[in-house]
């Protein structure tokens, strides 16, 4: 990787309305080298305190001491936008807490491709370079303009001071962060690193989608799906059935549903059903049998189709359990030869995402390709206000990626933080698919995005979760693989 850094100063008056730059020089900055970065005020480099290794730690400027938590590797994130990658921690400059307010601290995090990791590098013509943060539009900032070791370094409207001006200064001797935790390579599928889902091009990839309940619906997919792709959905999380409780999908018509999300751009997640609720583990091991019987339809697709286990198995709020029965599962599937993502919904009808606290990184150790992630179903438990937060952090704490696999903007017993749930998720680089097209029935019809199967006219939740400023529209980036 050795892309020379360009600058978007569109973008970038658009997104702050204030900053007034010079294009970035082609030949000054390169993604994948490692730089001291140092404040122009002080003299001070940027710094992780103490030389910290955790998510986190504190981020300050120092006495230049030569030490690797004084120096980043910049790495492009095909967006116009880049992070900065500690050496001594492999983790990322982070506004906390994706906050948009003057003083908000920044810190070193894991990598969860999110806008309060990404930042715009900009040329003051000085030799000196402003860090936007693409979450606010607010720049990398000495508080109060301090001189001394140990001041803060936060986020700040841009003011154009010297405390808001950074040099940067390769380094030929501290080496580069490991490629494998920082630049993705070309796989033949869907993978994981950290807590990023990259695709088989080796680029970010964040689920914007819409689930379809396909097996209850069965002759209204050719009108479904080109129809979900039109909202600018880059994916369709698709329910199949094994026979346990409904009819049995079966291999030809798993294979017409991946063609036509193939057609129609749409990456597929495919999940089992019948198993919905239950902590029966051999309920849970039928849905494994099913997909190792049907592994045909999986086993190529690796670049287009994410197998989602099994619908929400786990209904008691018991994380012990439920981590039980994936570590019996995810071998047994691994062993059959496929090589998948794989999706994990948490415990407690999905709506457990304590589950993934307490016992999230066994099932991850249960995968021998180390490519699994996990969902939250985000509805008026784990989708409560005051909750959504604290939950999408929790999760990410594990290390691996996570979507919300399912959520609407009110539910059977209660409302649902939606706006928080899309605007968070957009923050932090993860995914989220509405449920679910139509076909709720009387009862749960606030939950039909769509109002007829060609999306002719939408819901006021497919609305909401379409056209907010955080939803599909404006969110949904297309996978690479249909570059």
């Amino acid at each position: 990787m050795n892309k020379k850094l360009v600058g978007s100063l569109t973008a970038l008056a658009l997104l702050t309305g204030a900053v007034s730059a010079h294009e970035v020089k082609a030949d000054a900055i390169v993604s994948g080298n490692t730089y001291k970065i140092t404040a122009k005020h002080s003299g001070k480099v940027l710094d992780v305190a103490r030389g910290a290794k955790n998510a986190g730690a504190n981020v300050q400027q120092w006495d230049d001491t030569n030490g690797t938590n004084q120096k980043w590797t910049v790495v492009d994130t095909g967006d116009g936008y880049y992070k900065l990658v500690s050496v001594n921690s492999g983790k990322v400059l982070d506004v906390s807490s994706a906050a948009t307010y003057d003083g908000a601290n920044v810190q070193q995090w894991d990598d969860t491709n999110g806008t309060c990791q990404k930042w715009k590098i900009v040329d003051n013509g000085d030799g000196s370079y402003k860090l936007v943060s693409a979450v606010s539009g607010k720049v990398l900032d000495v508080a109060r303009g301090a001189t001394n070791a140990g001041a803060n370094v936060q986020q700040w409207s841009d003011t154009n001071g010297t405390n808001q001006k950074w040099e940067f200064t390769k380094v030929n001797d501290g080496g580069n962060t490991n490629p494998s935790d920082t630049t993705p390579t070309t796989t033949t599928g869907f993978h994981t690193s950290g807590t990023t889902l990259y695709d088989a091009k080796g680029n970010p990839f964040i689920m914007r989608g819409i689930n379809h309940a396909y097996s209850w619906y069965p002759g209204y997919e050719d009108t479904a799906i080109p129809a979900i792709a039109r909202t600018g959905a880059n994916c369709v999380r698709l329910v199949i059935t094994d026979g346990q409780q409904y009819n049995k999908t079966s291999l030809s018509e798993i294979q017409k549903l991946i063609q036509l999300c193939k057609d129609n751009k749409l990456i597929a997640i495919v999940e089992v059903h019948d198993a919905t609720g239950s902590d029966n583990i051999q309920d849970l091991q039928k849905a494994a049998d099913f997909w190792i019987e049907m592994k045909s339809a999986l086993i190529g697709n690796e670049a287009n189709v994410i197998l989602n286990i099994a619908n929400e198995w786990g209904g008691a709020w018991d994380s012990a359990n439920w981590a039980a029965g994936y570590q019996q599962v995810i071998p047994k599937l691994r062993n059959a030869g496929i090589k998948n993502t794989l999706m994990v919904d948490c415990a407690g009808w999905g709506q457990y995402p304590q589950s993934i606290a307490e016992a999230g990184q066994s099932v991850v150790q249960a995968d021998s390709q180390h490519n699994t992630m996990f969902s939250i179903h985000m509805y008026e438990y784990a989708g409560a206000y005051g909750a959504v937060q604290s939950n999408i952090d929790s999760a990410l704490n594990v290390g691996v990626p996570l979507c919300i696999g399912e959520f609407g903007i009110k539910h059977t017993n209660g409302p649902v933080d939606y706006k928080t749930i899309m605007s968070y998720s957009q923050s932090k680089g993860v995914g989220y698919l509405g449920w679910s097209w139509k076909g709720n029935g009387d009862t749960w019809a606030y939950l039909d995005i769509a109002q007829d199967w060609g999306g002719s006219q939408l819901s006021e939740q497919g609305k909401a979760i379409i056209y907010d400023q955080n939803g599909i529209k404006n969110t949904s980036k297309s996978c690479s693989i249909f570059d």
